[in-house]
């Protein structure tokens, strides 16, 4: 003890400051805390979220008038931007001329399979269950392809595996095509989407030795596939018209005096590339409705979740039981008893759903439900006689009641967060209050503005990043990104470390390594601060609600920051950054000293020459030349 005491107090604060971080990073773990923080929260979204909304089983509800005598076909052009629809695919442009133009909003994360059981259910993700391309297996709700199949009517996929593996029990053919060998094949994703064509064309002319199918599902993975490998630039545009040609075709082999034509995407891309994020240009997708029983024009946005409600409308399907969308009866070409009849069959469906969806929230709880019953009464009778409004102001007054029974579970739940969240946020303030003076602190906050505009800079402005999953192009961009973001982190907190110890070169060398070591505290205390906020505002797991996927992203990045103070070696070895922010603010000190240091002899060595050059002071002289005195 006479030792600690007798050692200098700032050796002792980074003695403490080290303690505390190694504690910190190891906590009841044997490896770096925040490593199955990012994992957990990373599983509870990719791999373990389970819908509870499943558990209690569904029943269809009533049918409607078949609007369509003929089949159905939806067409999903993969990754297909809404604007690259309009300026590259004169043909669906026709398309759109002939029958309904409208775009649709995808859900989060906008990925692949999330994407398609939407459109086959009319399910938002956290109601699916399907929330990431990791998802494996049939899904575990009412489709589409289930009241097809189950009613006798023929039911077929032409495309990529994922379809068959997702809805293969309700399937009478699933037609799988030769996937690209690469994301830069281009040559390979037009031959994809061409095989995908003659096998639906042969399905649609009887050919293929099975009976014509009533719904038939066409996917084009080739588009997707070149946006990942180019972005969104011209081998995209001549992927995208290639397609646009093929579906001219497709549409060309039905009779849509008969049949009707549904063209759309899962999702979109950035312009580099990749999707599953919130980017307007990745949610917002192509819609479009040709043939029997669609009403053309221009109408406004729909929901990727109004799709699967809209074709059950055409076929005289019941909407799939969890259904969250709602059929467009404005675009319909049906009498207002038929409006009425198909109106009516979506608001029992509606309210069947979202009084299961209370009871699921609610858990026993008085959450202000349920609620679904009561509002379908007020507005059955416009329902009933065709009012295309009324249906639109009923599902949405249902959405908003469905919101605020989420919001109000989310504010008990936060509340119970709340003590936990506190406590951990106020515990580093002691190392505040026994510190140093609270002037001291200024050259730390210095540094700690420094890393974060450095670190967000490089983030948003030279890397052009988002807090988005977008960031993730392909799966294997993930750990080169975890990778970068670490090493990023650190760079930049040496370079705080080092400006906070050349702004201290006027105190002593120990004092401005313990600044170091301050910047250092500062830097993770503001990160726990924010990772703290998200844990008391959603958690760390999620098991009956998503979290708002943005903030999701920016709490692993978060997680990531506070994890490159840490540098692994070799699990679970590692180097502290709180060895290396006092050395580097030292080296700081010392360079700074030194520049001062050699400006100073530089100043003096002028001074000098000065003096050597500068010429004698000659004495006064009188006139004839005599010198003046005193006297004279």
């Amino acid at each position: 003890m006479t030792r600690l005491r007798s050692l200098p107090r700032w050796l002792v604060w980074i003695i403490v400051g080290l303690i505390i971080s190694l504690v910190a990073f190891f906590a009841l773990s044997g490896k770096p805390l925040v490593t199955p923080l990012i994992e957990q929260g990373f599983n509870s979204i990719a791999y373990d979220y389970k819908s509870p909304y499943l558990t209690t089983p569904l029943a269809p509800g009533p049918a409607g008038p078949r609007l369509v005598p003929g089949r159905v076909v939806i067409v999903i052009v993969d990754g297909l931007r809404e604007d690259t629809s309009r300026q590259d695919m004169p043909g669906l442009n026709a398309l759109r001329e002939r029958g309904a133009d409208l775009t649709a909003v995808t859900g989060e994360p906008s990925f692949s399979y999330p994407g398609w059981t939407v459109i086959g259910s009319g399910a938002w993700q956290e109601v699916s269950g399907v929330t990431t391309n990791y998802y494996s297996g049939t899904v575990r709700l009412d489709n589409l392809f289930q009241e097809a199949h189950s009613r006798g009517l023929r039911t077929a996929v032409v495309g990529s595996e994922g379809w068959r593996m997702l809805y293969g029990d309700w399937l009478d053919v699933a037609e799988s095509i030769r996937e690209p060998s690469g994301y830069r094949d281009v040559a390979g994703a037009q031959a994809a989407d061409e095989e995908a064509l003659r096998k639906a064309l042969a399905l649609i002319r009887g050919e293929s030795g099975s009976p014509s199918p009533d719904l038939l599902l066409v996917h084009f993975p080739g588009v997707d596939n070149v946006s990942h490998g180019y972005g969104v630039g011209r081998e995209t545009r001549e992927t995208a018209a290639h397609v646009d040609g093929l579906i001219t075709q497709l549409a060309a082999a039905l009779d849509l005096s008969q049949d009707a034509l549904v063209v759309t995407a899962d999702h979109g891309h950035v312009n580099r590339g990749g999707h599953g994020g919130w980017e307007p240009e990745v949610k917002t997708v192509p819609l479009v409705f040709v043939g029997r029983g669609i009403q053309p024009g221009a109408y406004p946005q729909a929901r990727q979740v109004d799709i699967a409600p809209t074709v059950a409308a055409l076929l005289g399907l019941p909407m799939p039981a969890f259904s969250q969308g709602r059929p467009l009866l404005s675009l319909l070409q049906a009498d207002a008893a038929q409006k009425g009849l198909i109106g009516q069959a979506a608001a029992i469906q509606l309210a069947t759903f979202y009084d299961t969806y209370y009871q699921t929230v609610s858990q026993g709880r008085d959450l202000g439900g349920p609620f679904a019953q009561a509002i379908r009464s007020r507005y059955q009778a416009r329902i009933e006689s065709g009012e295309t409004q009324a249906l639109d102001d009923y599902v949405r007054e249902l959405e908003t009641a469905a919101a605020n029974v989420r919001e109000r579970r989310l504010a008990g739940e936060r509340q119970g967060r709340l003590p936990l969240a506190g406590l951990l946020g106020l515990l580093p303030l002691a190392y505040f209050a026994f510190r140093r003076p609270s002037r001291d602190w200024l050259l730390p906050l210095a540094g700690a503005a420094l890393y974060f505009i450095l670190f967000n800079f490089w983030y948003f402005l030279i890397l052009g990043y988002r807090w988005s999953m977008t960031a993730f192009n392909t799966e294997a961009d993930i750990v080169p990104f975890v990778e970068g973001r670490v090493i990023q982190a650190v760079v930049f907190m040496l370079l705080a470390a080092l400006a906070v110890g050349a702004l201290a070169r006027e105190r002593p060398a120990g004092t401005a390594a313990a600044l170091g070591m301050d910047t250092l505290f500062l830097i993770g205390y503001a990160l726990v601060l924010q990772v703290l906020t998200f844990y008391w505002q959603w958690g760390v797991t999620f098991s009956w609600t998503m979290p708002d996927l943005r903030l999701g992203f920016k709490y692993y990045l978060d997680l990531i920051q506070l994890g490159a103070m840490y540098l692994p070696i070799q699990a679970p070895l590692g180097l502290p950054l709180a060895l290396l922010m006092p050395l580097l603010a030292l080296g700081g000190w010392g360079l700074a000293r030194l520049v001062v240091n050699l400006r100073a002899r530089r100043v003096l060595a002028e001074q000098a020459v000065g003096l050597q050059t500068r010429p004698p002071v000659a004495a006064e002289e009188g006139p004839a030349g005599e010198e003046r005195s005193n006297g004279s």
